[in-house]
């Protein structure tokens, strides 16, 4: 049923624990198109796939995501400060800095 979100969301996380990212992926944006409103750890499950696919842009944009909706989430400020760090140059260090002074 791609109506169930806690369905939907369990078999996200057993394939991301199954090293099948792109198939969790797929779970988690059926999660989002069942339930637009889903809380911000759906969109920290996506983050973390794209990441371990080297899709660092599309990491980004989901991190950035959930402190949009969440100022305070701390997981998410780490993920975008881990992922500035990644490019290594002076304004990213900075920014690196800024996100983790917020978590």
């Amino acid at each position: 049923d791609n109506k169930n979100v806690p369905c939907l969301l369990g078999k996200a996380v057993m394939c991301y624990n199954d090293k099948q990212y792109h198939q969790a992926l797929e779970w988690y944006s059926k999660a989002l198109k069942a339930n637009p409103q889903c809380p911000g750890f759906v969109r920290l499950g996506m983050a973390y796939c794209w990441y371990r696919l080297k899709e660092h842009e599309k990491a980004k944009l989901c991190f950035q995501r959930v402190v949009d909706m969440e100022p305070e989430n701390v997981t998410a400020l780490v993920g975008l400060a881990l992922l500035d760090l990644d490019i290594q140059n002076k304004d990213s260090f900075e920014r690196s800095v800024t996100y983790l002074k917020q978590a």
